[in-house]
């Protein structure tokens, strides 16, 4: 598994580099560099399935003398660390150029702290967890789309708790301490990371499902 991981990230490390050219520009925006960094991890989670796609050696791997179960963890590992480096590439480089650069939004700082990793792994994680199964299910190509018309449903569902949990917030924060909503907002951070870890533990178990059924 590990010289897997090594492969992996032989063939995504001109990614980094592209990052690097394209966080100056949008650091003039947070918001901008935050999409960036989110797009950073998506190409390096989807860049190692995409070759094998193109270049067909999925019956390669498969040959290799490892359980279909393995293979799918060993995907799973390689894209959790893509979006750990993403995340210490999009935060260092949110810190530095919020330091160093001259034109880069004065709210660039706020963006570098617990809630806006959270918020980063989150996402990221989400996208993972849907993105794999449908790679494993019907490969790279329907895979994607499958995918696709998922992230919209799930961008839908998303807005829809965001709307609902500000609408809650708002009735009852007038009668909040700022402690009480500190307490708040860490007991958000848990629930949060504790629906996250249950949805790509269930992913993971549904790819490996539809992995050993796949024929090559």
């Amino acid at each position: 598994m590990l010289k897997l991981l090594v492969r992996d990230f032989r063939v995504v490390r001109w990614d980094l580099w592209l990052h690097a050219v394209m966080a100056i520009p949008a650091s003039r925006h947070a918001q901008a560099l935050f999409v960036v960094g989110v797009a950073l991890a998506i190409v390096l989670v989807v860049a190692v399935p995409g070759l094998e796609w193109m270049f067909d050696t999925d019956r390669f791997v498969c040959s290799l003398p490892v359980s279909r179960a393995t293979l799918v963890l060993g995907r799973y590992l390689s894209a959790f660390v893509a979006v750990a480096l993403s995340l210490a590439v999009w935060m260092g480089s949110a810190a530095l150029l919020s330091r160093r650069f001259a034109g880069a939004d004065p709210n660039l700082s706020q963006w570098v702290s617990l809630d806006g990793a959270v918020a980063y792994c989150v996402i990221l994680t989400l996208v993972v967890a849907l993105f794999l199964p449908c790679y494993f299910r019907y490969g790279l190509g329907k895979g994607a789309a499958v995918f696709a018309v998922g992230v919209m449903a799930l961008g839908g569902v998303l807005a829809g708790l965001r709307w609902i949990v500000r609408a809650a917030l708002g009735n009852v924060a007038p009668d909040l301490t700022a402690v009480d909503l500190d307490a708040a907002r860490t007991l958000a951070r848990f629930i949060w990371i504790a629906i996250v870890a249950a949805i790509a533990t269930g992913s993971a178990a549904l790819s490996v499902r539809f992995h050993r059924r796949r024929e090559f």
